[in-house]
Formats: structure tokens, sequence, C-alpha cells
């Protein structure tokens, strides 16, 4: 049999097989990293999270960092230059969700978020990057006790792609988040 007769090996690769899913939400991306990126793991990362910025024009980018038990210069450098790189292509990015070992490990290697922004919680993170929510009752205007403002059951998203720095729309947001929003006169931007 000759070489070129030989059946193609139809296992894939590390590379093709672990892939970090790149999910599109109102106009950004979220990555939730989980367990060890390795180097094929990482360069497949990059590659994936670029393109999709390139075809979709996302506003921004979080880099949720949860599922990560272990963080070491590596995935700094990997961390790093993805949100330098999605920067550079006018995305900034929001790393979140890290662990306070991580945080601490994080500190104690120097590392300094030159490219982007932390925030504790996928909520935080997103509401950095312009994504504004208003809670309502849901479809079938069920409500479990009489206080409409705490048990408003569905959750409406509206997407603000002005294009402000999102350092100032952060600041704004948090006063709002501090003085308690009444849910019945905030308006969908869309409907304005």
């Amino acid at each position: 049999m000759r070489s070129s007769d030989r059946p193609l090996s139809i296992v894939p690769s590390e590379r093709e097989r672990v892939r970090v899913p790149v999910i599109r939400l109102f106009a950004r991306l979220v990555v939730v990293l989980q367990g060890d990126i390795s180097d094929d793991v990482a360069a497949r990362l990059m590659d994936d999270v670029l393109d999709e910025i390139r075809r979709s024009g996302a506003a921004g980018l979080v880099l949720d960092v949860s599922g990560i038990l272990v963080v070491d210069s590596h995935l700094v450098h990997v961390l790093s230059n993805l949100a330098q790189a999605a920067l550079i292509m006018g995305t900034p990015a929001v790393v979140c969700g890290m662990s306070p070992e991580v945080a601490m490990t994080l500190q104690m290697m120097g590392a300094e978020p030159k490219f982007m922004q932390t925030a504790l919680t996928l909520e935080d993170a997103l509401r950095r990057l312009g994504v504004r929510v208003q809670v309502e009752k849901d479809v079938w205007d069920r409500d479990d006790d009489d206080d409409d403002d705490d048990n408003l059951l569905a959750e409406h998203f509206a997407d603000d792609d002005g294009g402000i720095p999102v350092r100032a729309h952060a600041d704004e947001i948090d006063g709002y988040t501090r003085k308690g929003l009444n849910p019945r006169k905030v308006r969908s931007r869309r409907g304005r």
C-alpha cells in the first residue's frame, strides 16, 4: 500500500478537538475559559476570537475566567495578548469571574491589566461594555408576592453602541444602581 493510498486519520489533533466557544450576546462576544489552557488551545482561541471580531464588528469582549483554577505566566500572556489585539481592532475587553486565588496570583506575579478592564461578575462586565438591563414582569404577568420591585422576572437588554469610552459609561451605571432604578420609569432604548 502506497502512502497516498492510506486512509486519512479520523482522529482530530488536539488543536481541532479542543475549542473554546465564542458566544455572541448583544453585539458583544463572551468567551468562557475553563480548565488548563494549553499552547494549542490558546492559539486556536486567539484565531477564533479575532476572526469573530472581524466578522461581527463586536462592541466588546468578555473573557470569563471563572472556570480557571490555576493561573500561570502563560495564561496571563494569552489573556493580555488577546485583549491587546482585540483593542487594536476596536473592541475593548473585560476580564471577569476571577477567584480570589487567581487574583492574588496575578498580583504576586506583578500582572497589570493594561489593555483590559476587570469585573467581578459577567453582569458587571456586560454593564461596563454598555449593555443595559431592564427588568419587567414575565409574559404571564406572574409575580411571587406584592412587592413588584423585588420580584420582576423577565429581563430585557438594551444595546448601547454609542461609541462612548467604557470607563465613563461604567461610572454612570454604578451611580444609577446605587440610587435604585424604578423599572416602571425606564424605557427601552429602541422605543425612544
